[in-house]
């Protein structure tokens, strides 16, 4: 079992309830590392910093010493945006 979020409702509370459910992996959607392109992508400005202090308390939690793993994938509008910041 595993969970997948945009981590934007990532409460303590909720934390705290996907932990105790003990998943095997959680998978966490972001469109970028620069909050400009991911906020844009989103279309809510102060997205990623949300994100960010969501899986901050997450790893907490979990008691996860290591750095998370990542596995990036496109999202057209990240490309878009990247490609605009570019030229």
């Amino acid at each position: 079992m595993g969970v997948t979020t945009n981590g934007s409702c990532l409460t303590e509370r909720v934390v705290n309830k996907v932990v105790a459910a003990k998943p095997f992996n959680v998978n966490i959607s972001v469109d970028g590392h620069i909050s400009e392109i991911h906020d844009y992508a989103r279309g809510i400005n102060g997205s990623l910093e949300k994100i960010t202090k969501h899986l901050k308390i997450l790893l907490a939690e979990r008691k996860v010493d290591s750095t998370p793993k990542c596995n990036p994938s496109a999202h057209a509008a990240s490309c878009n945006v990247s490609a605009k910041n570019t030229v």
